[in-house]
C-alpha cells in the first residue's frame, strides 16, 4: 500500500523552527538536515503502519506512531491511505499529553 505524508500545522512549523536555530551555527547544516528528514519521512509512503506506537499513544484517541531521526521524535498518525504527521520533538522534551496531541489532531480533521 502506497501512503501519502501530509503535515499538521504544528508538524511545518516544527521543522521551519529547527531549521531556524540549526541556521544559526550552520546554514549548511541546517539545508542537510531538512534534506535528510523529507528522505526520512519518505519511507511512510511504504511502511507507515510499520513503526511503533508513542508512549503517547497510552493517552490518546487516535494511534500515535513514531518515527525516530536523530535527536529528533516524529509523531504521526495513520488516516486510510495517509501518514499524517503531527509534531516533530526533541527527544529530550517530555511526552505530549494526550490533549495535546488530541488538539494538533483535531485542527486538521
Amino acid at each position: 500500500m502506497a501512503f501519502t505524508i501530509e503535515f499538521s500545522n504544528r508538524a511545518r512549523n516544527d521543522i521551519h523552527d529547527i531549521v531556524k536555530y540549526i541556521q544559526q551555527d550552520s546554514p549548511a547544516a541546517a539545508t542537510k538536515w531538512r534534506r535528510k528528514l523529507h528522505a526520512k519521512l519518505r519511507i511512510l509512503r511504504t511502511t507507515a503502519t510499520s513503526f511503533g506506537m508513542a508512549p503517547e499513544n497510552e493517552f490518546t484517541r487516535g494511534d500515535v506512531r513514531h518515527l525516530l531521526f536523530g535527536q529528533y521524535r516524529i509523531l504521526y498518525v495513520v488516516r486510510d491511505e495517509m501518514a499524517f504527521i503531527l509534531t516533530i520533538r526533541h527527544g529530550a522534551r517530555q511526552f505530549m499529553s494526550g490533549t495535546d496531541i488530541d488538539e494538533v489532531d483535531r485542527r486538521q480533521d
